[in-house]
């Protein structure tokens, strides 16, 4: 055997090229064999399995670069050789062309030894015999036996070497690696045409997946020269056979051909054919098939035809993904019914085909053993086996072989659940399945089946004698199964190659039976068929082990738990302090005014508002009236951190001598003395408990004590609340229950906000919290393992976290389940009382105030505290202080709840603990931060929503009691002894003035108090109006970053980029048409006059520039597919042109017009008619447009089938001649360059543009990366029915996504937070506005402005939502695709182009705005009160000049619009009128176009320009000139200025801040000489007592006002009634105060 060096010194290669040279067809044929035979057997080129592998790398590699190099060469001298002349040159020619390619099936990297080159000189070689069989004589058909079997031998070597590197994971052909790398092969940037196709980096993997695209069009492509191939030897065979004969042959690699002409009357009873390949392979043909009924429906079944069956070995069609429902191994059967040399489409025969489809016999599969005992469910006594179906139209196959006697086994299928008794889809008794190869069989058929694909359980089990197989429960079931068996479960499946999809598929087939072996198949057509074959069983672990549960493979896990249970005990203990300290703001004080000697005890609760000014560091006085006496003034202690508080309830006891009665007025004055803002006070409410009487009583205050806001008192009298009446008003209501439901039933901010009143302890509500938070991971982890991972299209991030609304709809969804179990362990911990109740802390506090009091007085310790006591009854049993409004729980429920939290969360930790471990660290971070979001919806949605609603029902269902809080109802109160002389007390004489009227208090009508009120006032209107526009340039930077976000420059550079690139390309001119006619260059757009032009643009400008081309040195441009040939776009998508045209009989030609001769000397009777939407074709057409009058093959052209503008996602568009629907005839202009031109030109030669063509677009949409900015393009070719081209462009750049590494696009999206509340704020503003002055608020232009912005943001905020819904849609659809399906964006684009109109004008507004906010300046209201005093005279000028305007505009339009572009639409003659005035015009161009355009443009520009534009301007500085002498003589309303210099100074504690306190008189007024209106009241009394003395005998109680009404009412309607009121200052009703107040 020679070595490979003596090889090398025979060069081999020149002594081809010699015999080539020669034309020595036979020595080079037979060298070639020989060196073929030689490589074959010699060591050196041993590329056999065992080997090859012990071979070392570099020498593998030298190896198949040999091989490769020298098949090449060899293919390549073979193609250019002398064609056969003969029949034994033909099968000499095809087995050295075999002897070539017979390495490829040899072993694994046989299919490396031939490259992409080789193979197509292969196949051309081979065509090229196969096209001399015509010419070659030959006596009978098998003579072309050796042919054929070099052929099959060929054509299956080529399968198997397309097949071997299509599946590689290592090695390629070096031939291809080295085109790849010189940049030979063919590398196109078009859009990939499997979405799923990732576009690699790395540049090895990049020649890789050039060669497996080359290696797959070559596939396609030489997979029909092949088929080609066949045909003629079918043709050549069948026309040397008689009716009854057949040929047939069978290579060494297992392909086989059989060709058989039969007559169609020998098929009544069916006819089998058997494969020459395999015995037990054949083709059914059923009782009565008749070919010649597909092709003549009248046929009568006597005609003759040729059926070809062809087996291959391998898998012909692997390059489709689809190819993975076939076995590996299987083999495909082919099938072809010709009938005088013309095929046969057979399709939807009534009868089925059968065909019998063996698989490799050498593929064994091994039965699963299974041990019932130790596999059996502990639940039910049965051993479950699972196996997925993954594969559309499947069967499945049970093979089952019990060890011992299988009675009474049964066998239970069900799909996605588990089979039970009662639950399956089928169900068999072993014993009964028929045995097919030596094991019981379970075959359940495609239609069985019924396409069912997942997750399939099988169950093997015994039953008990008396129970049926189809009926029977959980007790018919032995639990003592034990026996053991032999299982094995195979899917199955029929499929054809669809060469119209290039896909295998199910469609038209069904799974007869199978074997191990082979499958039979039924179809009801022709082609090529495979079956699918793949074993799946597994068994299920039902006991939960984990494997891996070390700290460092689950750190996040871990840390995760470990931190959330560190903050939980840190949360607990700050709780336990935070609890101390309520504990102590909680206690009772004593007033210091109380006298020892004063036994009469009364405890007093005032509770301070919620504003941010509440709290209050004035000296507080009150005074309390009641039926039997009244107090002095009282005061309550100094104010210090614990006291009058925001939020705060403060509780004093107060001691008077005797009883007062039924309180019915408090009067509370401050002394202003406080530092601001706290001079004033906000109270709420104020409670009084008679501890005597157990009886309360509650004025609803809900007033400011204060100069500066409202009506400016700091001294209120108020009414006790009348239990039967309800004295708030429903926003009040409101108001209180929000404020009070915010900090005690919103779980999260009530654990900081907690009221100092409830029983609801902090550490409970933060137990809750936690509670709450884990069982909500663990519900959110639930969902999570059910539903599985899916792409998270977040639109904003916190850090690395992403926040998406469909996460956000999840934890939704999660918090409602959980929100009933919270709001439950939070309604026990409010309503369970305590075990034991404690003693009444207003006696405490009283005893001990006693007790130091009369220490003061020189009496001992003991003395002094055995007579402080509180006297209480003896032998009375204590009881609550208040009756609680709900009733409360028993108290055993507190530390059951406790229990609950606790079981709660440790189980919920145990189960995501356990979730966590099973996931593993990846999908466990993916869990974590989707549920975050979750966490972000309970504290900002779901628990708001709660309390707004909770507070909603309660302000219009019932009347809650906020004067009883929790700790009241918690604390027991003796019954207290009374002195006698209290019961015998009487009323206080209604005839005279109480004292809570004759205090002075403070005095408003003193000149300093008015002139201090006047002047905190005007402070305080200064600080709002300082602040108010503060805040709204904080509004207006906001709005700016969010429009500064919508304007980036990038966006207009892009969409020049795109316009130059399409629209004027310097690269197009260089190949820009040649017009025939005038032998002109023709520059794009507006010089294109055909559809010639158009589709020399299409195939030139449009496919070079789409996709990206080779680089400046002719290098591919790797790693750039789906990028435009700019190489920075990366291509959303494919383009399309989509066509608009005209409906046929749309038009006709009038008389005489009709009668002359048109095209082909044809009268010309119709037209194509006007453009219109309503004129559009939507009917679908075979080629040439023809309606269903062309053959079957040129109706299908998809281009011409009409889509609608819902399929195709497009808008209606308005071009520069019409409006066009969004529907059309498209053309895809997807896949390989070379390709989409032979379609161009394909469309070009059938007419796809003709004369009823309007309009063609050019659409598609892009993505730059660099400055993440989406473009939908759209060119409009709208063709004229005057003739010529019409050009219109539109490139919309929109931002859509945001990117998380981008702190910009973090700030913006907090903007836009902000400017959603800022939008909230502003609404209610305008409510409470709108409720104030009712229908006068209309009527004042700037309420119009602030009503017209607040519309505008929410309209802004619904487009925002709906513009995010759709990109969330186009984000979802474009991860699906990965970007490379046909995907349009015009609705978001359509949206976000009227969000950022809408966003423009609200930015115009809300700057208009600031000469509101401004107008405390008297100058800002210049232009207002300008235009308002001269509005009337510039009325009627606008009128005139509007008349006279468009009376010229008239008169351009008619004389002109035939001559220039401007004046063709009155819109645009408008506009260009407009720029006349301004100096903007073209006189040449005007005189041109008519002799009287020169006199007409002077009269319009001396008539506007110089006499109406001056009379305006007189109009206007007249009544400027007015307004400023006006504005002279006025003052500015506050000095804003003056205000924020003062606070600046004061601080820089420049100068220092004034005390403000107000004079309080403590004094009485005195009855005589007072002649002032506060004494009508005495005066009235007294008038009310003589007249009940004198004609009511003294009856009537005068205490109470219906008394005055029934006194003062009169018979006569038309006098006014007269109301009792016992003070003029005091508070009719209680007020409901808001922060802006």
């Amino acid at each position: 055997m020679p070595s490979k060096e003596m090889v090398d010194a025979f060069n081999t290669t020149g002594t081809l090229a010699v015999l080539a040279m020669a034309g020595d067809s036979i020595q080079l044929s037979m060298f070639i064999k020989a060196s073929n035979s030689l490589m074959a057997n010699a060591n050196w080129s041993d590329i056999s399995d065992d080997a090859f592998l012990n071979k070392s790398l570099n020498e593998q590699k030298l190896i198949l670069a040999a091989l490769s190099d020298a098949k090449s060469q060899q293919l390549q001298f073979l193609k250019n050789s002398v064609p056969p002349s003969n029949i034994e040159e033909v099968n000499v020619y095809s087995n050295v062309l075999f002897s070539t390619v017979s390495l490829i099936g040899g072993s694994k990297v046989g299919p490396m030894t031939v490259g992409i080159d080789a193979r197509e000189n292969c196949l051309s070689t081979l065509e090229k015999i196969s096209g001399y069989l015509p010419n070659v004589s030959v006596v009978s058909a098998s003579e072309y036996e050796p042919f054929a079997k070099s052929a099959l031998e060929v054509m299956t070597a080529l399968m198997t070497g397309i097949n071997g590197v299509l599946e590689t994971d290592e090695l390629l052909p070096p031939r291809d690696i080295q085109a790849a790398t010189r940049g030979t092969l063919d590398y196109d940037g078009a859009i990939p045409d499997d979405p799923n196709m990732v576009v690699p980096d790395n540049l090895d993997d990049v020649y890789k997946q050039s060669i497996m695209e080359n290696t797959m069009r070559q596939s396609i492509s030489q997979l029909n020269r092949m088929k080609v191939v066949v045909e003629s030897l079918n043709t050549q065979v069948s026309s040397k056979l008689v009716a009854g004969q057949s040929f047939e042959t069978r290579s060494s690699a297992g392909a086989s051909i059989y060709i058989g002409k039969i007559r169609e009357e020998t098929l009544k009873k069916g006819k089998t054919i058997f494969s020459p390949v395999d015995q037990q392979s054949s083709v059914i043909l059923p009782e009565n098939f008749c070919p010649s009924k597909f092709m003549n429906k009248d046929s009568f079944c006597r005609e003759e035809f040729v059926l070809m069956f062809l087996t291959w070995p391998v898998i012909t069609h692997f390059h489709p993904k689809s190819r993975v429902f076939l076995a590996r191994h299987s083999k495909i059967i082919e099938l072809e019914v010709t009938s005088n040399d013309k095929p046969v489409n057979i399709s939807n025969a009534t009868n089925l085909i059968n065909i019998v489809i063996p698989r490799d016999s050498d593929v064994h599969l091994d039965a699963m053993k299974v041990n019932a005992s130790d596999n059996m469910n502990r639940a039910i006594p049965l051993v479950f086996h699972y196996f997925n179906i993954t594969s559309p139209q499947a069967a499945f196959m049970i093979n089952i072989k019990p060890s011992s006697n299988a009675s009474r086994l049964v066998i239970l299928v069900a799909h996605e659940m588990f089979p039970v008794p009662g639950k399956f889809l089928f169900s068999r008794l072993v014993e009964e399945l028929p045995f097919i190869d030596d094991s019981r069989t379970l075959f359940i058929d495609s239609d069985m089946n019924n396409n069912r694909t997942g997750r399939f359980v099988a169950a093997i089990g015994k039953l008990l004698n008396n129970a049926h197989s189809s009926n029977f429960t959980r007790k018919d079931l032995d639990p003592k199964f034990s026996s053991n068996y032999e299982l094995k479960i195979t899917v199955l499946g029929c499929y054809y190659y669809d060469e119209p999809s290039l896909t295998w598929s199910p469609a038209g087939l069904k799974v007869i039976s199978a074997n191990a072996t082979h499958t039979k198949c039924g179809t009801s057509h022709l082609s090529q068929f495979g079956s699918g074959f793949l074993p799946n069983v597994h068994e299920i672990d039902f006991d939960f082990i984990i494997a891996n549960m070390g700290f460092v493979d689950n750190s996040t896990l871990y840390v995760t738990l470990i931190l959330l249970f560190v903050l939980f005990i840190i949360a607990m203990i700050w709780g336990h302090y935070k609890d101390k300290k309520d504990i102590e703001r909680s206690g009772v004080l004593p007033l210091p005014d109380n006298k020892p000697e004063d036994k009469y005890i009364y405890e007093v609760t005032f509770f301070t508002g919620p504003d941010s000014d509440a709290p209050c560091e004035s000296q507080i006085y009150f005074m309390a009236s009641g039926d039997y006496d009244e107090t002095e003034v009282r005061f309550l202690p100094k104010a210090n951190s614990n006291l009058y508080r925001r939020y705060d309830r403060n509780t004093f006891v107060m001691t008077t001598a005797r009883p007062l009665g039924s309180l019915h007025y408090l009067r509370v004055f401050i002394d202003n003395k406080g530092r601001l803002p706290y001079d004033s006070w906000q109270l709420e409410r104020v409670v009084f408990r008679d501890l005597q009487k157990s009886k309360q009583y509650t004025f609803e205050t809900n007033a400011w004590l204060a100069l500066n806001r409202g009506d400016g008192l700091a001294d209120r009298t108020f009414l006790c609340a009348n239990n039967n009446e309800d004295m708030t008003t429903f926003s009040q209501r409101m108001y209180n229950i929000t404020n009070r439901n915010a900090n005690q039933d919103h779980i999260w901010m009530s654990v900081f906000l907690r009221p100092t009143g409830s029983r609801y302890c902090r550490k409970e509500r933060i137990i809750v919290c936690a509670t709450f938070l884990f069982v909500s991971m663990l519900l959110h982890a639930m969902y999570y393992e059910n539903e599985g991972e899916s792409p998270i299209d977040a639109y904003a991030y916190i850090g690395p976290v992403p926040i998406a609304l469909s996460q956000m709809i999840k934890g939704l969804a999660v918090i409602i389940f959980v929100l009933p179990f919270s709001t439950l362990l939070g309604a026990i911990f409010k309503r369970a009382r305590p075990r034991k109740y404690v003693r009444c802390k207003a006696l405490d506090a009283i005893e001990k105030q006693r007790e130091l009091q009369l220490q003061k007085t020189g009496l001992t310790w003991k003395n002094a505290s055995e007579k402080s006591k509180v006297i209480t009854k003896p032998g009375w049993k204590a009881k609550p202080k208040i009756k609680p409004v709900v009733k409360c729980l028993p108290w055993w429920t507190r530390p059951l709840g406790w229990i609950v939290c606790v079981a709660a969360m440790t189980g919920s930790v145990f189960m995501v603990w356990s979730y966590g471990i099973t996931w593993g660290e990846i999908t466990t971070v993916k869990w974590f931060s989707s549920f975050f979001t979750t966490f972000l919806v309970s504290i900002l949605i779901s628990q708001w929503l709660k309390v707004v609603l909770v507070s909603c029902f309660g302000s219009i269902c019932c009347v809650p009691n906020h004067s009883v809080e929790d700790i009241d109802c918690d604390e027991e109160l003796p019954m207290l002894q009374e002195d006698e002389e209290w019961a015998l007390m009487s009323p206080l004489d209604p005839s005279t003035v109480r004292d809570v009227h004759r205090v002075f208090g403070v005095t408003h009508d003193d000149d300093a108090t008015k002139k201090l009120s006047v002047q905190l006032t005007k402070d305080r209107d200064m600080k709002f109006i300082v602040r108010g526009i503060f805040v709204y340039c904080l509004f207006l930077a906001v709005l700016f970053i969010i429009v500064n976000d919508k304007t980036d420059i990038n966006a207009f550079l892009l969409q020049q980029h795109f316009s130059a690139t399409f629209l004027n390309d310097k690269l197009f001119q260089a190949t820009r048409v040649i017009d025939s006619n005038t032998n002109a260059t023709l520059v794009f757009p507006n010089e294109l006059r055909s559809t010639d032009h158009f589709w020399h643009y299409a195939k030139n400008l449009i496919m070079n520039t789409t996709r990206a081309q080779r680089w400046y040195n002719n290098d591919p441009p790797y790693g750039l597919r789906g990028f435009l040939d700019d190489r920075a776009n990366r291509m959303v998508g494919y383009p399309i042109l989509r066509q608009i045209r005209n409906a046929r009989f749309v038009c006709s030609v009038p008389d005489p017009m009709n009668s002359v001769p048109h095209a082909n000397n044809k009268r010309n009777r119709s037209c194509t008619g006007i453009r219109g939407v309503h004129m559009e074709d939507d009917h679908d057409y075979c080629a040439n447009w023809v309606l269903g009058e062309a053959s079957d093959a040129a109706c299908n052209f998809p281009e011409f089938k009409y889509q609608t503008a819902s399929q195709l996602k497009t808008l209606t568009t308005v071009g520069r001649l019409g409006t066009y629907s969004g529907g059309g005839y498209v053309i895809r202009l997807d896949g390989y360059e070379a390709d989409v031109n032979e379609r161009l030109d394909q469309l070009q030669k059938v007419h796809w543009i003709d004369k009823r063509t309007r309009a063609v677009f050019l659409e598609f949409s892009v993505y730059n990366a660099n400055v993440n900015l989406f473009m939908t393009c759209m060119i409009c070719f709208e063709v004229s029915e005057g003739g010529g081209i019409v050009t219109k462009w539109r490139f919309e750049p929109v931002r859509l996504l945001r990117l998380e590494s981008n702190a910009k696009d973090n700030v913006v999206f907090f903007c836009e937070l902000m400017f959603v509340v800022s939008t909230v704020f502003f609404t209610f503003r305008q409510l409470w506005e709108i409720k104030k002055q009712r229908c006068g608020y209309f009527y004042q232009y700037w309420n119009l402005a602030e009503l017209s912005l607040v519309l505008l943001s929410w309209l802004e905020i619904a487009l925002y939502i709906y513009k995010l819904l759709l990109t969330l849609a186009v984000a979802d659809e474009f991860n699906r695709t990965k970007g490379n399906a046909y995907l349009r964006m015009d609705y978001p684009v359509l949206v976000d182009q009227f969000y950022t109109c809408i966003l423009g004008l609200i930015m115009f507004v809300s700057v208009l705005k600031l000469i509101k906010l401004m107008q405390f300046n008297k100058r800002m209201d210049v232009l207002a009160l300008t235009i308002s005093l001269c509005w009337e005279e510039l009325s009627y000028f606008l009128i005139a000049f509007i008349i006279i305007f468009f009376a010229f505009c008239c008169l351009f339009y008619f004389i002109l619009f035939v001559y220039l572009p401007e004046f063709t639409s009155m819109l645009s003659t408008a506009q260009t009128s407009f720029s006349m005035m301004l100096g903007k015009f073209d006189f040449d161009e005007m005189q041109q176009a008519n002799s009287l355009s020169p006199l007409l443009f002077f009269i319009f520009s001396v008539l506007n320009s110089m006499v109406l534009v001056n009379i305006m301007l007189a109009i206007i500085l007249k009544a400027f000139k007015e307004i400023k002498v006006d504005l002279s003589k006025r003052e500015n309303t506050y000095d804003v200025l003056d205000y924020m210099w003062k606070h600046f100074k004061k601080t820089l504690v420049l100068q220092p801040n004034a005390v403000n306190q107000v004079k309080v008189n403590l004094n009485k007024k005195e009855r005589e000489g007072l002649q002032s209106e506060r004494d009508f009241p005495d005066k009235v009394g007294q008038l009310l007592q003589q007249i009940n003395s004198l004609y009511f005998d003294g009856k009537l109680d005068l205490c109470k006002p219906e008394a005055a009404k029934t006194v003062f009412s009169v018979e006569d309607d038309a006098r006014p009634r007269r109301k009792l009121r016992p003070d003029a200052r005091r508070d009719k009703k209680p007020k409901t105060i808001f922060f802006s107040d």
